[in-house]
């Protein structure tokens, strides 16, 4: 009789184990789909290890054999390689390059376009701007329109970098449109 309710509590215990693997899996495979920053994709992933790690422990009791004991450092070996791959997918995560394009027009065409941030000079409209950033995040872009003859202009707006290449960004610019007046 003793034997059989051991080998029911490994038995459920096998069950509960495999459980918190897919659990894990399936926790992270949904915070990398998500948009989040990395630093909460870090912070998602180290609670998913953890509720990993309690389910691997909770679930083998070793018992009077050491069948249990073995369960655990097999379930505690796969949950740190679970781990290891979640950084691994992290890193590529966070270290991708994402590009947003702008395309500037002004009326009369001809002006200056100056970044403020930086006091570049981006070119004379109508022109094609492309940013590069290491995440998807958009970039608040504050920008001065110069023109001989004509009042200076300073317009503000977000850069969504949400391509992964360059061309694919040249290719759906945003439009920031301005109207120059007279001085």
């Amino acid at each position: 009789m003793l034997y059989q309710k051991k080998r029911k509590i490994q038995k459920s215990g096998k069950k509960r184990f495999f459980l918190g693997i897919r659990n894990f899996a399936d926790r992270m495979i949904f915070f990398f789909s998500l948009d989040h920053s990395p630093d909460f994709q870090v912070e998602m992933a180290f609670h998913a290890l953890c509720s990993c790690f309690y389910d691997v422990n909770v679930c083998f009791d070793p018992g009077n054999n050491n069948r249990g004991e073995d369960m655990k450092r097999w379930g505690n070996a796969i949950c740190c390689m679970l781990a290891v791959a979640g950084l691994f997918m992290l890193g590529g995560c966070s270290g991708t390059k994402t590009f947003g394009s702008v395309k500037f027009v002004t009326t009369p065409p001809g002006a200056e376009v100056i970044n403020l941030k930086d006091d570049t000079n981006m070119g004379m409209t109508p022109v094609l701007v492309t940013w590069e950033g290491d995440e998807k995040k958009p970039e608040y872009v504050t920008v001065e329109f110069r023109k001989t003859g004509y009042r200076e202009e300073i317009t503000s707006f977000w850069v969504n970098k949400r391509h992964a290449t360059r061309e694919a960004a040249a290719s759906e610019p945003q439009p920031v449109t301005v109207e120059l007046e007279k001085r």
